[in-house]
């Protein structure tokens, strides 16, 4: 404990009167460079790369995380589960003294995958998320870009309302802080979101918003036809609760209300529409005033959506368009499920391998034990899914199916080795 404080106090942490910034920034470097030689050593492990600020030199010590990419051997998953537990060794002394937020490829993921870790990255701000392939800089092993590297496709680059959602779900179960952190991740140029949790919801809803109105992709097919799909509805019991908080519900001004079932989710939600920003702001007020707290006490998860966000639904990589789809029903309004389409050119099956690409990311970061991540039991149950989407199958995302090879006692290792087996295939 004493090295780490003293660590973070040379780096600038605790205060922003630590040593000069040419001395910060050596220790920067000198501790991601001991990682990324220690990670060199180990079979398996092809190259280090930076990217983010600490790859172009404009990390701030104290403020700025150090981003480290590992390129490991396309191995077998049981040989990966090994070398995952070898890297974490190595990277848990070093996270102990820097930020370091290490992200593990294999040399066949790199050239494809590496656009999609850009957008994992996605900054509301930014029009250019993250840093492209060939600006990372190789740190330690062999060169393996290839030139001329993909960027991200146009119609991936938008900002999910995801951390929405989970603000809401927060404020329900009495974390304003936690919400507040969630929601301070919308801000633009370090400007803060409002006090009231309310109206920095408003807020954040509007960024999001205006940026998927900047991302516009037309809808080719609607309504869909579900037919095939094996997906759960929610519970009769939901249903029940769902219609009872409807009757107490005094929100002007909602276009629909809708109760589903999202496909990785253990608990149904309860979506309120608003046609737009403005008309949405009743219902986050409600939300935030314990409309969100006496639904979850019922077991219902609360969301607030724009038509144009609840419209869009095909972008979600939780596949909200196939619990609003097929395993939806409409309490109140103008019918959401028939306006719900798909793009042409199957775009979807783009969302669906980036959201794969963002489960296996959450499973090997878990493993490694980079801070903030942990097992998550969904991720066998997400991948498989994702999966047989994004190479066009009909969707298939009934838990009781697909979570069948998950017992509830399968260590760290066995969940690793199963996420990767379903994302190899």
């Amino acid at each position: 404990m004493l090295v780490r404080r003293v660590a973070w106090r040379l780096a600038g942490r605790v205060t922003d009167r630590g040593l000069p910034a040419a001395a910060a920034r050596a220790y920067y470097r000198e501790v991601a460079a001991s990682l990324a030689r220690a990670l060199d050593r180990l079979a398996g492990v092809r190259a280090v790369y930076a990217w983010g600020t600490f790859a172009t030199g404009d990390e701030r010590p104290g403020h700025s995380d150090v981003d480290l990419v590992a390129v490991i051997d396309d191995v077998p998953p049981a040989d990966e589960v090994r070398l995952l537990q070898a890297i974490r060794a190595r990277y848990a002394r070093r996270q102990a003294v820097l930020p370091i937020d290490l992200t593990v490829l294999s040399a066949g993921e790199l050239a494809p995958d590496a656009p999609l870790h850009e957008l994992i990255r996605l900054r509301v701000a930014d029009e250019r998320p993250g840093l492209a392939l060939g600006q990372w800089r190789l740190l330690a092993g062999e060169e393996l870009r290839p030139g001329g590297a993909a960027r991200p496709p146009a119609h991936l680059r938008y900002i999910s309302d995801g951390r929405l959602q989970a603000a809401i779900a927060a404020l329900a179960m009495g974390r304003e802080s936690e919400a507040r952190a969630l929601l301070a991740r919308f801000a633009e140029n370090g400007q803060a979101l409002p006090g009231d949790p309310a109206h920095a919801l408003h807020a954040a809803l509007a960024l999001v918003d205006e940026h998927r109105a900047r991302h516009a992709v037309p809808v080719e097919r609607r309504p869909l036809e579900a037919s095939g799909w094996r997906v759960a509805a929610p519970a009769p019991a939901a249903l029940h609760a769902a219609r009872a908080l409807a009757r107490d519900l005094k929100t002007p001004g909602l276009r629909s209300l809708t109760v589903y079932q999202p496909p990785f989710a253990a608990h149904p939600s309860l979506l309120l529409e608003g046609a737009d920003v403005d008309a949405a702001r009743p219902a986050l007020r409600w939300a935030a005033d314990g409309g969100a707290a006496r639904a979850a006490r019922a077991g219902l998860r609360v969301e607030v959506l724009t038509s144009r966000l609840a419209e869009d639904a095909w972008r979600s990589r939780a596949l909200r368009w196939v619990g609003l789809t097929a395993a939806a029903e409409h309490l109140e309004g103008d019918p959401l499920a028939p306006r719900i389409g798909l793009p042409a050119g199957g775009l979807e099956r783009d969302v669906a391998r980036y959201g794969a690409v963002t489960a296996v990311a959450c499973a090997r970061w878990a493993a490694v034990g980079r801070r903030g991540f942990t097992r998550d039991d969904t991720a066998p149950l997400r991948v498989a899914a994702l999966r047989a989407i994004a190479a066009g199958a009909p969707p298939a995302t009934r838990r009781d199916e697909l979570l069948a090879r998950v017992a509830p006692g399968v260590d760290a290792a066995a969940w690793t080795r199963l996420v990767l087996e379903l994302w190899r295939g």
